[in-house]
């Protein structure tokens, strides 16, 4: 109790439950915002939930957050080798137990191959078909992660 002096037991990893906070970012109400988040991800505002684990306490607050769990497509591009292969359990549950379409750029693609997830090549390029450009006006994804390659001088994405 406040004001009274005794020990403390705040043994926080025998809870039954898992709390985080999901940042807001309001991008379509923000006429002109930029929706490349640099390195200040500056929001408009948070959500906290709870959860049996963490996946679910922030599947529940990304979902509070508007964020719409995918059922057309997914399209990656994971940037470094390094990262292609730090996400390749999450594009098998993608791909495996979602039975989500898999869509990737070339060397992402190339790196799904050889740990057996299936998918789609797409250019990057913004013109022809088969471009993650095409994917996405044609309301064919409604998913899409984006590891840059390269940052600027001021943590900004390029070359993506």
């Amino acid at each position: 109790m406040l004001g009274i002096a005794g020990p403390a037991n705040a043994d926080s990893l025998n809870l039954d439950y898992v709390g985080v906070k999901v940042p807001m970012f309001s991008f379509a109400r923000l006429v002109g915002a930029d929706p490349m988040l640099g390195v200040e991800m500056t929001s408009t505002g948070e959500v906290g939930c709870f959860g049996d684990d963490l996946h679910e306490a922030l599947l529940h607050g990304l979902l509070a957050t508007g964020f719409r769990f995918p059922r057309r497509g997914v399209l990656l591009s994971l940037g470094p080798v390094a990262d292609k292969y730090w996400f390749a359990d999450e594009a098998r549950v993608i791909a495996h137990e979602l039975r989500l379409p898999v869509y990737a750029t070339p060397g992402t693609a190339e790196m799904l191959a050889t740990v057996g997830v299936p998918c789609t090549v797409v250019s990057k390029q913004a013109e022809g078909e088969q471009s993650a450009a095409s994917l996405i006006e044609r309301g064919e994804v409604d998913l899409v992660i984006n590891v840059p390659r390269e940052y600027d001088a001021l943590g900004r994405p390029t070359g993506c």
